[in-house]
């Protein structure tokens, strides 16, 4: 033992420190998976009346606190903005919009793959799965076979709530989906469970008994009385197949939930919350400070029984004022209106807007300027959350679509009964177009300035200019006239007659 060391004990033992306890944490979550899934599919579908429904029967806190679930004294109009569907929505069209193509180093694969891809109109498939991902957190793709319906794999994507990811030593092993199908009578549920693991289908059909389940035969149900188990890619009973006929598709890994996706809407339920307490608030003060007329009870109009005519909320609102009997007094209609605290309102809802888009979508990309910046490299400026945000979701989505592309060939060379394994290693690259690029005069000045300086060649300039707005020919032959232009090029001497030399 060091001399340092003998102190510290000799120091601790005298001033007698005692070590901390160990302690446990124990916290409660307010959700599991399936109900925080839930709760962002009602977030989307931005219904009022299931929003209030949503927080009312949510048991912990966040039910108890929130703006939806709260029954004031006297009612007021609950308003949602709409802004996670617009959130949502918005980030699909930016990513769907701008797929340009898929293509293939093998052009026989990529004719057969076209074939599957327009009868299951897949880019109809592929947003509805973003839009599911971004909104649920995960899912998968499912391919399947169905000769009643089609001589090709059909593509499918399952939801958060219809799936589950099986994981051994944090590898993927199994994904599951889960559906509900009825009884031959249609009085009894059943839900099938399809278990998709490497070079195996399996299928396992549960008979609903309340919370409680219990597992039948396959030929109990209509739907499922056909199925039978498969095994494909090279898997024997003891070792596993080369492929899944399914695929994961997850954006962002969830921090909370091991092995599932995370929605953009996590973490910003209160934030939305709020948002929705303030416009309500602005809109009821609005209503609430409406002209107020005060009329004296001699004046108030009557019926042909002398009853006072009293006009609805929404017509001008008057208060009934006893008349004024003083000596020399007349009774005549006054008017007041209460001052609305608009500005604080206005600094409330941009203060909550920004919370709820900050790192996720940029406000101008929405169509929402609070800073009142209208030139466009400020523009620009504001758009790079969206880019950042963008970019990932591409990724992400680039990865699932070709690992998709795989084992659909794959998946059709075995309906095929030619299996090949070399499928699975296909190459594929797809294109996207750019987003929030500079306006064309900005890239002339800045093409233009890097040329000037000797750092861009002529048909590099042309290739940042025009992009894939131009072909290559036409990029080729601008290119010599420029040059040619601007003498980069010697054109050649002009042919002169032999007789012009008698003129001379």
């Amino acid at each position: 033992m060091g001399l340092m060391e003998g102190f510290k004990n000799m120091l601790k033992n005298w001033l007698e420190i005692q070590p901390s306890q160990h302690g446990t944490l124990v916290i409660q979550e307010s959700l599991d998976f399936n109900t925080n899934v839930a709760k962002n599919r009602i977030w989307h579908r931005g219904d009022p009346y299931e929003l209030e429904q949503l927080y009312k029967n949510l048991k912990s806190e966040l039910g108890k606190a929130s703006f939806w679930a709260s029954v004031p004294i006297n009612p007021i109009h609950k308003i949602h903005t709409g802004l996670p569907a617009l959130i949502a929505d918005t980030l699909v069209s930016i990513v769907i919009r701008d797929m340009n193509s898929i293509e293939f180093k093998d052009n026989a694969q990529e004719s057969i793959w076209n074939e599957i891809a327009k009868e299951n109109n897949l880019k109809e498939i592929i947003e509805d799965a973003l839009s599911d991902v971004l909104v649920c957190g995960d899912g998968a793709f499912k391919i399947s076979f169905d000769p009643s319906l089609s001589q090709l794999p059909i593509i499918e994507f399952w939801p958060a709530d219809e799936v589950e990811f099986i994981y051994q030593r944090k590898r993927l092993k199994e994904i599951v989906f889960k559906s509900i199908h009825k009884s031959y009578n249609g009085q009894q549920n059943f839900r099938l469970y399809e278990y998709y693991g490497y070079g195996y289908i399996k299928y396992k059909l549960m008979k609903v008994l309340g919370t409680q389940e219990a597992e039948v035969p396959l030929s109990m149900c209509p739907d499922t009385q056909e199925l039978t188990d498969v095994i494909f890619g090279n898997a024997t009973e003891t070792t596993p197949g080369d492929f899944m006929m399914a695929a994961p598709f997850v954006v962002t890994r969830s921090k909370k939930f091991s092995g599932r996706g995370k929605s953009i809407l996590d973490q910003k339920s209160s934030a939305f919350d709020a948002l929705d307490e303030v416009v309500s608030q602005w809109v009821d003060a609005v209503r609430k400070g409406r002209v107020k007329t005060y009329i004296p009870d001699e004046l108030i109009p009557k019926d042909q029984n002398g009853k006072d005519i009293l006009p609805s909320a929404f017509e001008s609102n008057f208060v009934k004022a006893a008349a004024n009997r003083n000596e020399g007094a007349t009774n005549k209609i006054e008017t007041d209106q209460p001052t609305i605290p608009s500005d604080n309102y206005l600094q409330s809802y941009i203060t909550l807007l920004d919370l709820c888009l900050q790192g996720i979508i940029s406000p101008s990309t929405l169509g929402i300027d609070t800073k009142k910046l209208d030139n466009a490299e400020a523009q620009r400026e504001k758009e790079k959350t969206t880019l950042y945000t963008r970019n990932k979701i591409i990724e992400k989505l680039t990865e699932a679509v070709i690992t998709l592309i795989q084992i659909t060939l794959a998946s059709k060379s075995v309906m095929d009964k030619k299996y090949d394994k070399k499928l699975l290693d296909t190459e594929v690259s797809i294109t996207f177009g750019e987003y929030a690029n500079p306006s064309f005069e900005a890239v002339v000045e800045t093409v233009t300035k890097a040329k000037q300086g000797g750092v861009m060649s002529i048909r590099t300039a042309l290739d940042e200019m025009y992009g894939d707005s131009k072909e290559e020919d036409w990029k080729e032959e601008e290119a010599q006239r420029i040059a040619e232009e601007s003498g980069a090029v010697q054109l050649p001497e002009p042919n002169v007659p032999a007789d012009m030399d008698t003129f001379s």
